[in-house]
């Protein structure tokens, strides 16, 4: 029933599927799965290495044509390991903005959430550090994580969603990330800034700065604590999860399940489930 998924370039079989749609719709998630809710945590157990937290808010919408429930958005909350080698989304909350809100509040519970159960998991202590877009609606959320863990700015943020100012600080920070290979006990001297980086730093962003260069030194110690190897963050910083994906799997929806798309009661347990399986079939390292 599930060949409709071809499209998201899945190799569709059958025994695969039916797994993952097991695990979708364990009983103990059931009532979660049909309000919108993809509670992937128990994949947690790929991450007993330094890992980074990725949090993203998506909007996303058919392109079609109007009309009720073409409009949806989602709180994507996924881990990478430092050397990039295994990503997973492990919570995903999905709702159509006219009907439901996904607002500040519904962002930091549901990141406070993740970071209760890595906690009561005692994964905290690979947790290196969480990444997200600097925005208004993810401020709580971060305010939340940084009370335990280093916060940081997504690049693509910093270089695309901000104004000339900022770029300096996003090009630093590419440049610490993907050109610097960080040796344990040799690392503190990474982080001096050069002569022309001083000048190129309006006055306004000395704190910003400050903020994100101490970030990242908590976050190389994090790592080193439980991990000695030499590293670089270049390849885990940014999440491996676009609205693409969502745009796809939305019309995907739409065209398998029209009857089920136009009814709210119907389409967030279809489209919830729908997007379980591309998750789990899509995933970037095996379970």
């Amino acid at each position: 029933m599930w060949n409709f998924l071809e499209p998201v370039s899945l190799d569709i079989n059958a025994n695969k599927v039916n797994r993952a749609l097991g695990h979708i719709e364990r009983p103990s998630h059931l009532n979660e799965l049909n309000s919108g809710v993809i509670n992937l945590l128990g994949q947690l157990r790929l991450y007993d290495r330094p890992f980074i937290l990725h949090l993203n808010v998506y909007n996303f919408n058919r392109e079609i044509v109007p009309g009720q429930l073409q409009k949806w958005k989602a709180v994507a909350i996924g881990a990478d390991l430092i050397d990039a080698s295994c990503f997973r989304i492990l919570y995903l909350r999905v709702a159509p903005t006219e009907v439901q809100r996904i607002g500040r509040v519904v962002i930091q519970k549901s990141l406070a959430k993740v970071l209760k159960f890595i906690e009561a998991k005692q994964y905290d202590k690979y947790l290196v550090a969480v990444v997200a877009r600097g925005n208004a609606e993810n401020e709580l959320a971060m305010v939340h994580a940084h009370q335990k863990y280093p916060t940081l700015y997504s690049i693509r943020y910093l270089s695309y969603a901000l104004s000339d100012p900022y770029i300096h600080l996003a090009d630093y920070l590419l440049r610490m990330c993907k050109e610097t290979e960080f040796v344990d006990g040799e690392w503190e001297g990474k982080f001096e800034l050069s002569d022309m980086d001083r000048e190129n730093i309006p006055s306004t962003l000395n704190g910003l700065y400050e903020q994100q260069i101490d970030a990242l030194k908590a976050a190389v110690r994090r790592k080193f604590a439980v991990d000695k190897k030499p590293f670089n963050l270049g390849k885990c910083w940014e999440m491996n999860m676009t609205s693409f994906l969502l745009k796809k799997c939305l019309r995907i929806a739409w065209r398998a399940n029209p009857i089920s798309m136009i009814d709210l009661t119907t389409a967030i347990p279809f489209f919830s489930r729908l997007l379980g399986l591309v998750i789990l079939l899509t995933a970037q390292c095996s379970i």
